[in-house]
């Protein structure tokens, strides 16, 4: 049976209002008296109600600074839902976020940006963003005084941070692997179209998938990867050029889904959609359209939503009540085709 304020009270001899006191850091209470409160409070096992932890917090507002790399990427539109949505659940708890939008992943755009939020005094930061000296030093800075960092859906190996939120990447590159080993027939040449070289989870989407083709013994042509930085219209020129240059390419495997409208766009200005086969991430708004026009074959999809929702939640009840959350949260990896969109 879990100890209440009561029991420690009667334990102690003091009143209950005593005992919320001490437990709250309220004081008016004598030193000796709070010390034998806190040692009934150690050797008992109380535990404080976390409803009334939380309803505490309304006087002490939680403000979370947000960062990601969601302009012109609609993949994070769903992910900053789930963090409006959260905000909205909790506001009555004084819960407020602050939430900075930059386009691609340039190191100086990124530092000045996380700059900005910790000027404006954030209780924590949960962010998408890059390694670099700087940022890494930065968000461990951060995280020693006391500001917790949270890595969404882009992790960060070399920060100190609470914790990580997102896809598996190495998994979901060793899916899209398995996927491409079961799809193919005939040689197989293949173009990759990759995110940021900055970016560790990118990385690992390549790795994942080159090993499980060497697994399955599964024989193909590397015929190049371009590095497009997730945008659309780099994306774009570097495949119209590459599948110019390349006629025999029968597949194409996007990494990050900022770069699948371009790619897209190339195919089908080139008109080469019907024989190529793209294997992809994401299945945002935009992502969907095109994989019912018949430019995508196949989505891999990471629920965005949710890593937006729970990451600030994780964040809150850590804050108030001092739950420490898990290191590491990897969403599903949902496989998706025309016939289950």
């Amino acid at each position: 049976m879990a100890v209440t304020i009561k029991d420690i009270a009667a334990a102690v001899g003091v009143s209950r209002g005593t005992v919320d006191r001490v437990i709250n850091h309220r004081g008016g209470v004598s030193e000796e008296v709070a010390a034998r409160v806190e040692q009934a409070v150690e050797e008992m096992g109380y535990l404080p109600n976390r409803a009334g932890r939380i309803l505490a917090a309304r006087k002490k507002p939680v403000t979370i600074g947000c960062l990601l790399p969601s302009d012109k990427i609609t993949f994070f539109h769903d992910v900053i839902r789930g963090f409006f949505r959260a905000e909205r659940e909790l506001s009555d708890f004084g819960v407020s976020l602050r939430l900075k939008e930059v386009r691609g992943y340039d190191p100086e755009i990124h530092l000045a940006a996380l700059r900005e939020l910790l000027a404006e005094n954030v209780s924590a930061l949960c962010v998408a963003t890059i390694e670099t000296p700087e940022i890494t030093a930065l968000l461990n800075q951060t995280a020693a005084e006391g500001v917790p960092v949270a890595a969404i859906n882009i992790d960060l190996p070399h920060v100190n941070r609470l914790f990580y939120i997102g896809s598996n990447y190495l998994a979901s590159g060793r899916t899209a692997g398995g996927l491409l080993s079961l799809m193919a027939k005939g040689p197989v040449s293949l173009f990759v179209v990759a995110g940021s070289s900055n970016i560790h989870s990118h990385h690992l989407r390549i790795e994942g998938f080159a090993q499980v083709m060497k697994e399955k013994e599964t024989a193909y042509t590397l015929v190049d990867v371009q590095v497009t930085q997730d945008d659309s219209e780099v994306a774009y020129e570097a495949t119209k050029r590459v599948l110019q240059e390349h006629p025999e390419i029968n597949y194409i495997y996007i990494t990050t889904s900022g770069s699948v409208p371009g790619v897209c766009r190339a195919l089908e200005e080139l008109e080469r959609k019907k024989r190529v086969t793209v294997i992809a991430f994401d299945d945002n708004k935009e992502n969907k359209r095109l994989m019912k026009e018949g430019s995508i074959d196949v989505l891999l999809c990471q629920e965005s939503f949710r890593q937006g929702y729970d990451a600030i939640n994780h964040l809150f009840y850590y804050l108030v009540d001092g739950t420490v959350p898990k290191a590491e949260y990897f969403t599903h990896t949902v496989i998706k085709i025309g016939e289950n969109l």
